[in-house]
């Protein structure tokens, strides 16, 4: 298993974040932990996946992928 933090921009409130986070689930992700700083807009995800190049390939193609910080 590896874990692997996501700092995403754009990110004003939990309601951006949580599309975020169902990107990173739908790709084979399980979240630890997540914020956001929404002064910053940044929103922040620690999560673990068991085979790191299956999630970057499948989330690649998800919208959240283009919202990386």
């Amino acid at each position: 298993m590896k874990k692997i933090t996501i700092k995403f921009y754009e990110c004003e409130h939990t309601e951006d974040l949580n599309k975020y986070e169902n990107d990173i689930r739908d790709s084979g992700g399980t979240i630890f932990i997540s914020s956001v700083d929404s002064d910053e807009e940044i929103g922040t995800v620690l999560f673990e996946v068991e085979n790191e190049d299956d999630f970057w390939t499948k989330f690649s193609k998800t919208d959240a992928y283009g919202f990386i910080n």
